[in-house]
């Protein structure tokens, strides 16, 4: 993904998480991204930036709704060292509940974008129903 077109996919998923619109993403059918499951949709439950380190981090929050893996990289839940030198908020709003493998985790979007190949956001309006 060009440098250009990933800085408007990160302020538009920004924009959507700061609305708490829901959002899902596909992981890539050839994903190979440990705890990352192949073809496999995901729920977005936060995104933004984060210090740590002298530098800022663009970091997602996922989940599996399968509950039963998790990503184990870098800023994951289990990387104290990053998310010790982060912000108490960004904990609060990013940082998933350590050593749960309960499917929720947190994922730099400079590794996102390389394993999921699409992202869907609702656009559902206040006051939406649905009936069937």
């Amino acid at each position: 993904m060009h440098a250009e077109f990933q800085s408007v996919v990160w302020a538009e998923l920004l924009k959507a998480c700061s609305l708490s619109l829901a959002i899902c993403a596909g992981s890539k059918p050839s994903v190979t991204l440990g705890g990352i499951k192949p073809h496999h949709t995901y729920t977005i439950l936060n995104c933004g930036d984060v210090p740590s380190g002298g530098q800022i981090h663009q970091i997602m929050r996922l989940r599996n709704p399968w509950g039963d893996t998790e990503y184990k990289g870098y800023a994951s839940e289990d990387d104290t060292k990053f998310w010790s030198q982060a912000p108490a908020e960004c904990r609060k709003k990013l940082m998933p509940e350590p050593n749960c493998n309960d499917g929720d985790f947190a994922i730099p979007f400079n590794e996102f974008i390389k394993h999921f190949e699409s992202i869907d956001v609702s656009v559902a309006q206040p006051n939406f129903s649905y009936e069937f």
